[in-house]
């Protein structure tokens, strides 16, 4: 007896083929399977639907009837399993999903090649990359759920199985000054020559996620000569020419802080936290 599978999701089909061997090829034996024979056009081909979920034993047994009139019984059994269908569909680098980011997603079905496994979602787009999905929930679903389901094809019968996902807006990420050196500059002290001729400017990222950021805008504050807060604003990542000579007029130990620092991410705008610093020259 040599089934298809022992694993069959309710609703499908267990087939099997049966083989006797090592026998009179010129005779065609019977084959009786609980207690029906399988008509001789199956050519030995046993299918049933499977209607419930649980295990199973298939008895039967293969009658040769020689040519002087005997006959020999064949005895076979083959357990399965009947199981509800379910999917296994999980977000590879994070427990939610984060809305305009090309979050990663695994999806599979057990017993079901790749090749026969489908998935949409609820809001957004979802599309296959090799071995993997990748799942972008609309900016619309922040603070919601979204469903994904994966549908597998069994046996030219469509099982659909949702999985919900909660929806967030990406994390805020942390900004940075990048001095001449390259270095990345989170606040302190530094050398006001370092901060005000950095070519690069701020940037924003994530420590454990590669979501991309850009900083549009961003103030620096400090105290004036008559100690008044003064304040300057960038509508770009860089320091304007007024602020770097702002921050080179400064004297030691001054302190200035960079605020309103707005990025974007995939999310939308968002503001950041600020940067303190305070000069070394």
């Amino acid at each position: 007896l040599m089934p298809c599978s022992t694993n069959i999701i309710v609703g499908g089909k267990y087939t099997a083929k049966i083989v006797l061997s090592a026998e009179d090829s010129t005779k065609r034996p019977k084959f009786i399977v609980g207690g029906q024979q399988i008509p001789t056009s199956r050519d030995g081909v046993y299918e049933t639907t499977c209607g419930k979920i649980g295990d199973f034993t298939l008895n039967g047994f293969a009658e040769l009837i020689r040519g002087d009139g005997s006959s020999s019984k064949f005895n076979f059994s083959n357990k399965y399993s009947v199981v509800a269908p379910m999917a296994t569909v999980s977000a590879t680098k994070m427990n939610i999903l984060y809305a305009g980011w090309t979050n990663p997603i695994s999806i599979s079905v057990p017993g079901v090649p790749l090749a026969l496994v489908s998935a949409q979602i609820s809001n957004g787009s979802i599309t296959k990359k090799g071995n993997e999905w990748i799942a972008i929930p609309g900016i619309s679903a922040i603070g919601t759920s979204v469903t994904i389901t994966a549908k597998a094809t069994i046996e030219g019968k469509v099982i659909a199985i949702p999985t919900t996902f909660r929806v967030r807006k990406t994390p805020p990420p942390t900004a940075y000054i990048v001095l001449n050196s390259g270095a990345k500059f989170r606040g302190g002290k530094a050398s006001k020559y370092d901060v005000s001729k950095s070519s690069v400017g701020l940037i924003a990222e994530l420590e454990d996620l590669d979501i991309p950021y850009s900083v549009l805008s961003f103030d620096i504050s400090y105290y004036g000569s008559l100690g008044e807060v003064i304040t300057t604003s960038s509508k770009t990542n860089k320091f304007t020419d007024t602020q770097t000579t702002i921050i080179e007029k400064l004297r030691k130990n001054q302190m200035i802080v960079i605020s309103n620092i707005i990025v974007k991410g995939p999310s939308g705008i968002q503001p950041v936290n600020d940067i303190n610093i305070t000069t070394t020259n």
